[in-house]
C-alpha cells in the first residue's frame, strides 16, 4: 500500500512537471524582440535599425511581397568585408527560421537564400558599408532579422510585417 502511494506521488509530480506554462520570456529576451527604431543618418536618410551599427532602407514590409532593401553597416573594413552577408529571419510567434533574401526576384529562377554577396566598403548614406538585396518575409507578424558576416554577428533589426 505504501509503495502504491509513493508511486502515485511520483507519477503525479512527473505529470505536473510537464504541465507547467511555457517558459516565461526573460526581460532580456523580450527586449531583443522590441521593434527597431528609426533614425536619421548624416546624409538625411531615415533608416530602421540601430544608429551607427546597422540600418535598413526601403519600403514598409508586406507579407509575401518581394521588395528591394539596402543594408547599411558601420564599422571597420576588416570586420565587414571578410565574408558574405548572411541574414537569418525568425518569426516571433512561431519561432520558425526562414530564408528571406531573394535571388533572381520576379523570374522563374527566383529562390530564397541565406546569404548574398560581400558588402561594399564605401561610404553610402553615412554608413561605412552597404549592400542592396531583395527580401521576402512570408507571413505577417514580428520578425527579427539578424545580420552576420562570416561568424561575426553585426546586429539585428526587428520589424512588424503587415
Amino acid at each position: 500500500m505504501k509503495k502504491r502511494k509513493i508511486g502515485a506521488v511520483i507519477l503525479f509530480l512527473f505529470l505536473i512537471s510537464g504541465c507547467t506554462p511555457e517558459s516565461p520570456v526573460s526581460e532580456s529576451n523580450e527586449k531583443s524582440w522590441r521593434l527597431s527604431s528609426q533614425f536619421q543618418t548624416s546624409s538625411g536618410q531615415t533608416m530602421t535599425g540601430e544608429q551607427n551599427k546597422i540600418g535598413l532602407l526601403g519600403p514598409e514590409f508586406e507579407a509575401g511581397k518581394v521588395n528591394k532593401w539596402m543594408w547599411h553597416f558601420w564599422g571597420k573594413e576588416s570586420m565587414l568585408t571578410n565574408d558574405v552577408l548572411k541574414i537569418k529571419a525568425v518569426h516571433k510567434t512561431s519561432g520558425k527560421e526562414e530564408r528571406v533574401l531573394v535571388m533572381n526576384g520576379g523570374t522563374p529562377q527566383q529562390s530564397q537564400v541565406w546569404s548574398v554577396g560581400k558588402l561594399s566598403f564605401s561610404p553610402l548614406n553615412g554608413a561605412d558599408a552597404s549592400l542592396p538585396s531583395n527580401l521576402l518575409l512570408p507571413s505577417k507578424g514580428v520578425w527579427k532579422l539578424t545580420a552576420s558576416v562570416g561568424s561575426r554577428q553585426l546586429g539585428h533589426i526587428v520589424v512588424d510585417v503587415k
